[in-house]
């Protein structure tokens, strides 16, 4: 009596397959963990004052090309590993949300801000006031910054933004009293002072004017 031997009915992988699935698998991973960076090192930018990580989270990269980044990530893990559809449609829904929560605003305010001018403080100070300009809907912005020592250990703090919805609220001219102070005047002849924290270079009374 002869033995028979029945043929498996699964599938085996092969190994190239199981090569491809794991590349998917790894840009599945590699995308939501990049969605997930932007909102956390956005939050440990601001908290910081980084030079290094705020020119990322609050500068050429915006939320738009940062999402771009991810979808195509996430597009390419797909399409090696299928998800089911009960896993796409949360993904993609709350893809679309965090995209219109960055669009929105982004219509109203220009986020690109422009550098101006840079003005080094007296005495040698390790410090600088950055001038910037930008724009809401038809008004003009003006942003004034100050940079605390160099290289990856620079801290930015945000001193004065003023709106020049009026004419008069543009920022006309800046300059420093001390290494530990900023004359700020406006183009209706008004003059504000900007008291710095001596160690840190962070302000004591920052100024702000509909921004």
């Amino acid at each position: 009596m002869e033995a028979t031997t029945e043929a498996p009915t699964g599938k085996t992988a092969r190994p190239w397959q199981r090569h491809h699935r794991g590349t998917g698998s790894a840009l599945l991973c590699a995308a939501l963990l990049l969605a997930a960076a932007y909102p956390v090192g956005g939050h440990y930018a601001q908290s910081t004052h980084l030079v290094v990580l705020l020119r990322v989270f609050d500068g050429p990269v915006s939320l738009i090309e940062w999402a771009a980044a991810v979808a195509a990530i996430a597009m390419a893990g797909a399409a090696i590993r299928p998800l089911p559809l009960i896993l796409c449609i949360p993904i993609l829904a709350g893809g679309i949300l965090v995209l219109l929560s960055g669009l929105l605003p982004s219509l109203l305010v220009d986020d690109n801000w422009t550098e101006v001018e840079t003005l080094p403080a007296p005495n040698g100070a390790d410090r600088r006031a950055v001038l910037w300009h930008g724009s809401a809907l038809i008004d003009l912005l003006f942003r004034v910054t100050v940079i605390q020592g160099g290289g990856l250990n620079a801290r930015e703090w945000q001193v004065a933004c003023l709106n020049g919805d009026g004419e008069a609220y543009a920022l006309k001219s800046t300059t420093w009293a001390t290494p530990d102070r900023l004359l700020l005047t406006d183009a209706g002849g008004r003059t504000y002072t900007v008291e710095l924290a001596p160690r840190t270079g962070s302000p004591l009374n920052p100024l702000h004017h509909g921004c």
